[in-house]
């Protein structure tokens, strides 16, 4: 997380707006949590990038992200 805060910090310090953020993508409420602090510092999003990576090994079928966490996924 270190990191992830200076970056934000290096980004604030150019004169642009960034905050440090860290969830966990397979529980639903850590979402809500970091969407609520991003709305918070910036308003509504226009568009979200999640840049995460899941590994699923299971015949193709829709992805539900409560059936993964529900099955170990984190």
């Amino acid at each position: 997380m270190r990191r992830i805060v200076s970056v934000a910090d290096g980004i604030a310090g150019r004169g642009g707006r960034a905050i440090a953020l860290q969830a966990e993508l397979g529980d639903i409420a850590s979402i809500q949590r970091l969407f609520d602090a991003a709305q918070q510092a910036f308003g509504a999003p226009d568009i979200v990038v999640v840049n995460a990576g899941v590994v699923v090994i299971k015949p193709a079928r829709p992805f539900n992200p409560l059936r993964h966490r529900d099955q170990g996924g984190h």
